[in-house]
């Protein structure tokens, strides 16, 4: 997931600057410009059918999927307002799109590192809990081990016990009986 959030997250600011170079006039990156929305709208389409991204990086994404085209014609209508004689493109029609194509492209950009940011926060707790998973199994292995040894101990305990006492027992009566006492 984070690896194809961060392509996305590169796709797209290669898009966006590509947009700025496009409405300041340099209307020769046009064709990059369509090669990289187009781009971004397929990894975007591709996502969709994906399972791995949660519902909420899921809307950002359905977000950006709303907002690119939107930017994309705003920066249209930039290019049809515009005087190709000048190097610039100003005019008060103009403005008022440029202006709305940033607050667009802000739009973008927080919703991309939205979700990058979600990712990696999920990608850590999942870490925490590994972490956390990893140590109780080391737990519960020194646990068991040390009450095996304490079975193990308290069985050898008994069994030696079973076994030498009745010996003791034999021994004594042989001292008795080498001392010729035979009642016992």
């Amino acid at each position: 997931e984070l690896h194809v959030a961060e392509q996305l997250k590169t796709m797209l600011q290669e898009t966006l600057t590509l947009n700025d170079y496009i409405i300041s006039g340099d209307t020769g990156k046009k064709g990059y410009f369509d090669f990289e929305y187009e781009t971004v709208m397929r990894t975007l389409r591709e996502i969709e059918t994906s399972q791995s991204f949660c519902e909420g990086e899921k809307s950002y994404l359905a977000n950006i999927k709303k907002n690119l085209p939107i930017l994309k014609n705003k920066s249209e209508e930039v290019l049809k307002l515009a005087d190709p004689s000048r190097k610039e493109f100003i005019s008060p029609p103009v403005n008022l799109l440029i202006g709305d194509i940033d607050t667009i492209s802000s739009t973008l950009v927080e919703a991309i590192e939205t979700i990058t940011s979600n990712i990696k926060d999920r990608m850590s707790k999942n870490n925490e809990v590994m972490d956390r998973t990893r140590i109780l199994g080391v737990d519960i292995v020194i646990i068991t081990t040390l009450l095996a040894i304490f079975l193990a101990v308290a069985i050898g305990l008994t069994l030696s016990r079973s076994i030498t006492t009745p010996l003791r027992d034999l021994g004594t009566l042989a001292r008795h009986v080498s001392k010729g006492d035979l009642t016992k």
